[in-house]
């Protein structure tokens, strides 16, 4: 029994936490784990610099449209009827307070990245599952008004709404599973900076490019459709209208491109983000230091 005497355990559990302590990853950016690290240097990277230009830029040049559409009379004369549109405006402002958030939010984002501030790396992320729960509430509506309005015509157009229905059943429940995905990417991204031990993001980048690479052919489809109707539409406008509306459509035609560079910017990231994440793991490298060049994500 005396061989037993002399065991310390104070001694063990000294041991024991020294070499925890050793097991830790070191970041060079303070007290943060690997995942952190990362997730802050990608804030940081040239990349995140490119997407917040991006983005910002078409908030901008949207702005400026709906403002000149907000200034100008909306009253339309068709012969001796007169047709007055001004309420739309009120549609618009709502809708430019909606176009807003998502810049905010990466400002906030960059921002907090740069400054080391996590505080505003989640009201970035906050802002943008605030943003996520209002397009879901919005597609909640469509989806019940679109229901309402085929049950009245079911009757009428039986085979048209059968294909109108399942072609609109695909479209919403693709936007359902889009905002699903990117509330679980969010939420995991921003988990990680309150759970310490968290080691990956998912669901991953890579698939959510899938929606966005779908989103973009819609987009490029819509843009085209509607080239020809405004050419349609411009024709019957008066020459003050017809001039406002005009620069309208040049400043959207640029809006549009600036939109198709971001949505293909952001699908060729998404892959770089998932591999920068992985970039330096603690079991593949030094706990204290890391052999990764970050010099290509920054200017």
């Amino acid at each position: 029994m005396e061989e037993f005497k002399s065991f310390d355990l104070n001694a063990v559990d000294k041991n024991q936490e020294e070499k925890n302590t050793d097991n830790q990853y070191h970041s060079s950016l303070g007290d943060f784990s690997h995942l952190q690290e990362r997730i802050i240097k990608f804030g940081r990277s040239k990349f995140m610099l490119i997407l917040t230009i991006l983005v910002l830029t078409s908030f901008v040049l949207s702005f400026v449209n709906m403002g000149m559409l907000f200034i100008t009379d909306l009253t339309f004369t068709e012969g001796e009827n007169t047709q007055n549109l001004n309420w739309i405006k009120i549609i618009l402002v709502l809708v430019i307070i909606l176009i807003s958030i998502i810049p905010i939010a990466i400002v906030f984002i960059r921002r907090g990245a740069k400054k080391l501030n996590i505080l505003n790396i989640q009201k970035g992320l906050d802002t943008i599952n605030v943003y996520l729960n209002i397009n879901l509430v919005l597609l909640i509506i469509g989806a019940i008004i679109c229901g309402i309005a085929m049950l009245f015509l079911l009757m009428r157009a039986f085979i048209y709404v059968v294909i109108l229905g399942i072609l609109l059943f695909g479209i919403f429940s693709l936007y359902f599973k889009f905002i699903s995905k990117s509330k679980e990417f969010i939420f995991d991204i921003s988990s990680a900076f309150i759970v310490k031990d968290a080691e990956r993001v998912y669901p991953s980048a890579v698939s959510l490019r899938v929606y966005f690479i779908v989103f973009l052919v819609f987009n490029i489809i819509n843009y085209l459709f509607n080239l020809n109707e405004s050419n349609v539409a411009l024709e019957q406008l008066n020459i003050e209208q017809y001039d406002i509306f005009s620069r309208m459509d040049i400043l959207s035609n640029i809006t549009f491109v600036v939109g198709l560079l971001t949505s293909i910017f952001i699908i060729y990231v998404a892959e770089k983000f998932d591999d920068f994440l992985l970039v330096g793991k603690p079991h593949e490298y030094s706990y204290k230091t890391s052999n990764h060049d970050d010099s290509e994500w920054h200017l």
